[in-house]
């Protein structure tokens, strides 16, 4: 009985240690740089604790010591601690209904190397084997002692990717295909690396999260506005998944019906966001209007130029995006919307702008107007989210640690 008193009072102190080496992390990442006795301070750890664990994570080259600070007082100067970029690397993959992403960024977010390829998404063997290439290609990149700091593949997929081919415009009898067929598994068989999964919302959400908004704030909507409309949820610093790992499944919500001519009417009163706020309900818009669009870089150029067709898009998006972040701000009492797309031209810019006059003017007596925001990553928020999968779930400190 003794013997296992000890074995889970010793297993509790490495969990415990666990949990504060990675509080310590996150602490970094929200403070940029800091002394030892700070981190302490903002973490409430006594110094022997901090000591150790810095030494710790020194040790695994997940931090190192920089530069003096000076405080104007008698004492020694203290040694800035930073996180090391070098010291963890990551492959994201993102496959998307029309085009596929492989990078990779090492802990400070940034982007090393990139693999694209625009084009419809063939069936899931082909496009096995396309990946399967890619990270082949990717890993060139990480050699010798580099090639022991891979914290693993992110992969970030659409919900139901063989859903919605109608309202999207894509061929059904290729979707098809991915109903039940799991690509993770296959993948993480193929290359003989950790795969972690999440879907495209919840995992751009997760690099907000991680290296931006959530630095700062604990509670946001994230809405991502690619061929879809996806979200993620982060609540008290955490992701929420929901019961069905698809929190936050935006693209789902009942709305008003569109006002645009190019839009399909629905078989009831209510239209969903899916059909009212997407890059393909933009193009599908430019195509009834005789306008052709062959990439998203077509997209950017109209956004660019202010076409009318794409103004009236706009305009209906702005609308509905109204209905969705009132609703949901509302429901879930948080203050932050985070909004990125897979377009640039100024266009999650644009979007903030209009949104701050609409939810302005359309303020329900006594709420708050929720305040929005602009993705650090742009059209990369998908991909880069996709790579902090692995990063995230082994460094970030969730409470299910000490559970």
């Amino acid at each position: 009985m003794t013997t296992n008193v000890n074995d889970r009072r010793a297993k509790k102190s490495i969990q415990l240690r666990l949990y504060n080496e990675r509080r310590v992390l996150q602490a970094l990442r929200r403070m940029g740089s800091a002394s030892k006795a700070e981190i302490a301070r903002y973490l409430n750890l006594t110094n022997a604790a901090m000591g150790s664990i810095v030494t710790s994570l020194e040790e695994n080259d997940l931090v190192y010591f920089g530069e003096k600070k000076y405080d104007g007082g008698k004492g020694q100067p203290a040694t800035m601690i930073h996180l090391n970029g070098e010291g963890v690397y990551s492959i994201g993959v993102q496959l998307d209904r029309n085009k596929i992403d492989t990078i990779l960024i090492d802990f400070d977010g940034n982007i090393i190397s990139r693999i694209t390829h625009e084009q419809i998404l063939p069936k899931p063997e082909k496009v096995l084997e396309i990946v399967s290439k890619d990270i082949e290609k990717t890993l060139k990149l990480l050699e010798g002692e580099k090639r022991k700091k891979l914290a693993g593949i992110g992969l970030a997929i659409p919900y139901n990717l063989d859903s919605w081919t109608e309202v999207l415009d894509l061929p059904k009898d290729t979707f098809i295909y991915w109903k039940d067929y799991k690509f993770s598994e296959e993948l993480q068989k193929k290359v003989n690396i950790p795969v972690y999964q999440e879907n495209d919302g919840t995992s751009a959400a997760i690099s907000a999260l991680y290296y931006g908004v959530g630095r700062e704030i604990n509670d946001f909507l994230y809405l991502y506005i690619g061929p879809g409309i996806g979200g993620g949820l982060v609540l008290n610093g955490e992701i929420v998944r929901g019961e069905n790992n698809n929190a936050a499944d935006v693209a789902s919500m009942p709305i008003p019906n569109s006002k645009l001519k190019s839009n399909p009417r629905p078989n009831s009163s209510f239209d969903i966001m899916m059909n009212r706020a997407s890059l393909n309900v933009l193009i599908r818009h430019l195509k009834y209007n005789n306008i052709s669009v062959n990439s998203l870089n077509d997209l950017e150029q109209l956004i660019l130029s202010k076409n009318v067709h794409y103004t009236e898009w706009l305009d209906d998006t702005i609308e509905a995006l109204t209905h969705l972040i009132w609703s949901s701000t509302i429901l879930l009492d948080i203050s932050t919307v985070v909004i990125a797309s897979a377009v640039d031209g100024g266009l999650p810019n644009i979007i903030k702008e209009r949104l701050d006059y609409s939810l302005e003017a359309s303020a329900p007596e006594s709420c708050i107007v929720p305040k929005i925001k602009t993705g650090k990553f742009g059209s990369d928020a998908g991909t880069i989210g996709a790579a902090s999968l692995p990063i995230f779930y082994s460094f970030s400190p969730s409470t299910e640690i000490l559970m």
